[in-house]
This record gives C-alpha cells, sequence and structure tokens, in this order.
C-alpha cells in the first residue's frame, strides 16, 4: 500500500512538473531596427532615422495553447538626425555693460544627432492560431524607461550681430563682442527624457527544435503614445554670455526656444520615440 501511495505522488510530481513545462517560457532575443524619435518642429527640418542594435529576456505565461502572456526587459537604443539649412533665431540679451541689445544669430548647414538609451518593458498578450500553431502574434504595450539621453551637433558656420535699440545701431564686425561669423564648430551634451508608453506589435514565425527548446523569427513595430520630452523652451540655441562673448558652444534644439512672431516658442514641440525591425529569439520551456 505505501509503494502505492509513493507511485501515485510520484506520478503527480512527474505531471505536475511536466505541465508546468508547457506554462513558462524563457528566451534571450537579438534585433536590429531602424529605431528614431519622430519631432515636431515649428522648422523646416529634415529628419532621418538609424538602424541600432535591439536585445534582451523574455518571458511568456501560457494560458493554453493559443494564448498567452509576455513580459521581460528590453535595451533598446533610439538615434535621430536632424538637418536644417538655416537655423535662426534672435533674443534681447545684456552685454558685460549692461546694456540691452539683441542678438542675431544664424547657424548655416545645423546639423544634430540624438541617441536615447532605454530599457523597455514589455506588457503583452501572445496568440497563436489553432491551425496555425507555428505562427505568433503580440500585440500591447511596452514601458520605457530611459537611461541615458546625447546630443551631438555641429555647423559650418554661425552668423551673428547685436542691435541696440537705444542707439539704432547694430554690429556685425566685433568678433570679441560675439558680434561677427565664426567657423563652424562642434556641441555635445545630454537629454532628459522621460518615461515612454508604446503601442507594440509582433508577428513572426516559431520552430520547435526539441521538447524544450523553440526559435522565434519575427517583425515587430514600437509607436510611442506620449511625449517624452521633458524640458521644453529651458533656453536659447545658444546662450550669449556676456563674460566671454566668444564662447559658441550651442544647446539641443530639444531644449532649446526661439523667438517667433515676436514671441517665445519651443523649437521642438513634441517628441515621439518608434522603431521598426526584426527579432530573433532563443526560448526554453521551464
Amino acid at each position: 500500500m505505501r509503494q502505492k501511495i509513493l507511485l501515485v505522488i510520484a506520478l503527480i510530481s512527474m505531471s505536475l512538473h511536466s505541465y508546468s513545462q508547457t506554462k513558462h517560457e524563457v528566451n534571450f532575443n537579438l534585433g536590429a531596427a531602424s529605431s528614431s524619435m519622430k519631432f515636431d518642429m515649428d522648422d523646416h527640418a529634415q529628419t532621418a532615422s538609424k538602424i541600432a542594435p535591439v536585445f534582451g529576456i523574455g518571458y511568456t505565461y501560457k494560458i493554453n495553447t493559443q494564448w498567452g502572456f509576455v513580459t521581460g526587459l528590453e535595451l533598446a537604443t533610439y538615434k535621430s538626425e536632424i538637418k536644417i539649412k538655416e537655423l535662426k533665431d534672435h533674443y534681447l540679451t545684456q552685454d558685460n555693460y549692461s546694456n540691452d541689445f539683441v542678438w542675431n544669430l544664424k547657424l548655416n548647414n545645423y546639423q544634430e544627432n540624438q541617441d536615447a538609451f532605454y530599457l523597455n518593458i514589455p506588457l503583452q498578450i501572445q496568440f497563436s492560431p489553432e491551425k496555425l500553431k507555428n505562427l505568433y502574434t503580440n500585440i500591447g504595450l511596452k514601458i520605457g524607461i530611459p537611461l541615458s539621453g546625447k546630443f551631438e551637433s555641429n555647423n559650418n558656420s554661425l552668423v551673428t550681430s547685436g542691435y541696440y535699440p537705444e542707439t539704432n545701431a547694430e554690429y556685425t564686425d566685433l568678433n570679441f563682442r560675439g558680434f561677427g561669423e565664426f567657423d563652424g564648430s562642434t556641441s555635445k551634451g545630454d537629454i532628459d527624457f522621460g518615461v515612454a508608453i508604446m503601442l507594440s506589435v509582433e508577428c513572426g514565425k516559431k520552430w520547435k527544435l526539441s521538447n524544450s527548446t523553440k526559435l522565434y523569427a519575427g517583425g515587430y513595430l514600437d509607436y510611442g503614445l506620449n511625449n517624452i520630452l521633458k524640458t521644453q523652451g529651458a533656453g536659447k540655441i545658444i546662450e550669449y554670455d556676456r563674460d566671454n562673448p566668444t564662447n559658441l558652444r550651442n544647446n539641443s534644439i530639444s531644449g532649446s526656444e526661439h523667438t517667433k512672431a515676436e514671441t517665445t516658442a519651443p523649437m521642438v514641440n513634441n517628441v515621439v520615440p518608434q522603431s521598426i525591425g526584426i527579432k530573433i529569439k532563443l526560448g526554453f520551456a521551464l
């Protein structure tokens, strides 16, 4: 009798273990995508995305043979390039003698590259058709946590002038005062991005390599639903330094404001991450 009980317990344990193997799966994934940030800008600009790698670890809880819940951790980079032929601005400021003047500036052939590094957490439902069990679709959201944001910009030349309303005089050739034509320069810095919420869809095919191993290959699309730019219009594209007027390093356009119709407005109104690419995953049943 005792042997029979032990046998039943062993069979139940084996059944539960087998059952759990069909319920849980961990996968390691690697991919490449055209990842970028979509900009809503007042100035006419050319924007382009760049190819960036994507990799991570995923977990799938299988409700049944057709449905499952997908989550995990994913590292993704969003790269964008912005080009503006003539980037202009003007604003009222003061020189080192506390005299008011309007600083006019024009950056020729301005180009800025932005990189945003995110840790994405997918929250998706997986569906595999009953008659096409080798196909799968994941749909849901991704929550993106910002890890870093960087920019690097350059221009061919900078042309500036200083207009003093009190004397009705404009100066264009006092380089030591920051008025004149200057050679092109390069600037680098950080950008403060916020949490991203993205609609995410992934479709593909899976192959059974063994009883506990599967290979997945598919394409995916992520599209941001919210503005990730935390700081809008916090400063000027180039801040006039009254104590060092030849300090002409520029800020990112994403956090800068400009004068438009005699009022100030952010150069960039909205930034949304987006990505389209391919992904390969190797899944292991637990």
